[in-house]
């Protein structure tokens, strides 16, 4: 599969602060990884695998340490899944790719100021093991989707938008995990 190289878009309801802005065509894609030199510093363009979205691009500047990790892990607000995140592949894609990598650098997610891969790794992967270990009981037990939307997720009520996404994501994780 080849990964697109692209400037971002702007987002949905930004309209104004986009004003001005030239949407630019792909004219370069790639499979895992792509190194631009960006005059004298390099970014490297990996593609660790599924996560947040299929997609999912994070971007390693070597000169700094730093990996610009993006939505692929979380710290300061609850994770996000939406119809297309396929948990059980952004565990794999953490566990197998992403973790070995990220161990020792400094980490800028998606959301939230930089941090390091201990915390990451408590909020992103400590989150989606939580959520389908709770959901894989309930669903054990015969529960049904409206159970799952009641399934207590309390040890992450203190992330940022907490209280609009944790039954949302149950429900979700309860809706794909009823089929693996």
């Amino acid at each position: 599969m080849t990964w697109p190289c692209r400037p971002l878009q702007p987002a949905t309801g930004l309209k104004e602060r986009a004003k001005g802005t030239t949407i630019v065509p792909i004219d370069q894609t790639f499979d895992a990884n792509l190194t631009l030199d960006l005059g004298g510093i390099s970014a490297e363009l990996i593609h660790f695998g599924d996560a947040h979205s299929p997609g999912d691009i994070s971007v390693y500047i070597p000169q700094r340490n730093v990996l610009i990790a993006g939505d692929i892990a979380f710290h300061v607000r609850l994770l996000p899944i939406f119809p297309d995140t396929d948990t059980a592949a952004w565990l794999d894609t953490w566990n197998s790719t992403f973790s070995e990598f990220a161990k020792d650098k400094i980490i800028v997610p998606g959301h939230g100021g930089p941090t390091d891969f201990a915390t990451v790794d408590e909020w992103t992967r400590g989150y989606l093991e939580y959520i389908r270990g709770k959901v894989a009981i309930l669903i054990e037990q015969g529960g049904t989707l409206a159970d799952a939307y009641q399934i207590d997720q309390s040890p992450y009520a203190h992330l940022a938008t907490f209280e609009e996404l944790a039954s949302k994501n149950a429900g979700r994780v309860f809706e794909t995990m009823e089929f693996e």
